[in-house]
């Protein structure tokens, strides 16, 4: 997954260099630095999982793996209904 999330973020940089300021773009950017977020904390559950020192129960992963859904559809959203200025 990291290849992806590097390739994500070196794409965001070019298309808002490309397109410049607008609100739709920084909502977009903001729910993709979100989503990268959460992609650090899955890494940091997993280590904790690899070692054995998981204090969480299964309803907090099922509440969180909600999460990077309702990001992916903002995130398409705003991309395929983008408005133009």
């Amino acid at each position: 997954m990291n290849p992806s999330f590097i390739l994500t973020w070196i794409m965001g940089i070019l298309l808002a260099t490309q397109v410049g300021t607008s609100w739709w773009l920084g909502l977009k950017m903001i729910c993709v630095a979100g989503m990268s977020v959460f992609h650090m904390y899955c890494a940091k559950i997993r280590r904790d999982f690899e070692i054995g020192n998981n204090k969480k129960d299964e309803r907090y992963f099922r509440m969180i793996n909600e999460i990077p859904t309702v990001l992916f559809l903002i995130i398409v959203f705003l991309a395929v209904f983008k408005p133009y200025n």
